[in-house]
């Protein structure tokens, strides 16, 4: 699959959110990226985030929720969004809580999506998984609560521990979706994984901005 660099560019949604990432890596981002589909950065640079960015900028500013562990509690969620929603997010990124899909708590999974829906208005929320740690059964599920709720799309992992999904297992998940939601893969650190995880059935890839500079300089 061969792709332009703004093709490409525009289903990627780059990312400066580890621990390291300074202000200056925040600059960057928002100066160098202005064509790819979003940029993401961790709550505490997002209005900063903002205000560098020029009004005719195209790519979507993303707000991260519940990062990178998703186990802090609904309430604490809710307000990041809102927080965040008042700051200039265009979208957001919530972890779900993975501990509460392992321990069968599909009740307090439902109620935490519905709540976070309803925060954020009309602006998209996405929910991110560990789909490496969960099985089909729990994925197949998450999958059909996060379309009964409004959640309008899902991605596979925020690349933080040590397991990804493979290939394999985007191929499932991209079945168990059915094309009802946006499937956006993390962990991809070459073209050649790009290329995989956009043939198994991601349709966007979640990705750092330093790898995916070296990936989209391979396309000029």
């Amino acid at each position: 699959m061969e792709y332009s660099p703004h093709a490409l560019a525009q289903r990627m949604i780059l990312t400066a959110a580890m621990p390291f990432d300074d202000l200056h890596a925040i600059e960057k981002l928002m100066a160098d990226y202005s064509s790819g589909f979003g940029l993401a950065v961790l709550p505490s640079y997002l209005k900063s985030a903002r205000e560098m960015l020029t009004k005719d900028h195209e790519s979507k500013l993303i707000g991260l929720v519940g990062y990178p562990a998703g186990g802090v509690s609904t309430k604490t969620k809710v307000n990041e969004v809102r927080d965040l929603y008042f700051e200039g997010a265009d979208a957001f990124h919530v972890v779900v809580n993975t501990s509460f899909v392992l321990s069968g708590n599909w009740e307090d999974v439902e109620c935490e999506l519905i709540s976070l829906v309803h925060a954020a208005g009309e602006r998209p929320v996405s929910l991110i998984l560990e789909a490496a740690y969960l099985t089909d059964p729990q994925i197949m599920r998450l999958i059909n609560t996060c379309v009964a709720t409004g959640i309008q799309s899902i991605g596979t992992s925020t690349g933080w521990l040590p397991k990804n999904p493979d290939v394999e297992q985007i191929k499932r998940i991209s079945e168990m979706v059915y094309q009802r939601m946006i499937i956006m893969a993390a962990g991809a650190v070459s073209l050649d994984q790009v290329n995989e995880y956009l043939e198994a059935g991601a349709d966007q890839i979640i990705i750092r901005q330093q790898h995916a500079e070296a990936i989209l300089a391979q396309l000029a």
